[in-house]
């Protein structure tokens, strides 16, 4: 049986094959995903803990969160190739809130011009190593102009995650 998330926008689904949103022009950005010598409880630990990401984390330089689905999620984004400028501060929904096993948000702006849904998963394997995946959604009219702008970004702030992630948790 396949793996399963749950999110309270669009339901349960595979989050290693996941469908694309409704909407028109739907796409999934991600980056690859990253093996890592860890448990799935201390990597939790790690994307739990939103405080520290401006410890660890180049791209997400900040996370307020409650861990309570529906609630606002104020993320803290670095989008220069550099990452050196200014964060830009966006607020999400928690949709997705699986402790030890996969979280994320999203957002519909303009009654569906644009719909996201953001998921960190941990995959768990064997010998005392996960799989990190990280991945965007995305659908709606506003969806190819937020790609062309942003996708190139978005992929590279995924990779730049999942390596920092790695780093932080071998180290440990």
């Amino acid at each position: 049986m396949p793996a399963s998330v749950i999110s309270s926008r669009y339901g349960a689904f595979d989050p290693a094959a996941p469908p694309s949103l409704p909407g028109l022009f739907p796409a999934i950005v991600q980056a690859p995903p990253v093996t890592i010598r860890a448990s799935r409880e201390s990597a939790w630990q790690v994307l739990a803990d939103f405080p520290a990401y401006e410890a660890w984390c180049p791209f997400t330089r900040g996370i307020q969160c409650s861990g309570i689905l529906g609630e606002p999620v104020l993320l803290s984004l670095r989008w220069d190739e550099r990452l050196t400028a200014a964060t830009q501060q966006q607020t999400e929904v928690l949709q997705v809130w699986e402790p030890g096993k996969a979280m994320g948000w999203g957002l519909n702006w303009a009654a569906g011009a644009l719909r996201a849904e953001r998921l960190q998963w941990i995959e768990n394997l064997e010998n005392g190593t996960i799989r990190y995946h990280t991945y965007d959604r995305f659908s709606g009219t506003l969806a190819p102009i937020v790609l062309a702008l942003y996708g190139k970004r978005i992929t590279r702030g995924f990779m730049l995650v999942g390596q920092a992630l790695k780093q932080q948790l071998e180290s440990a």
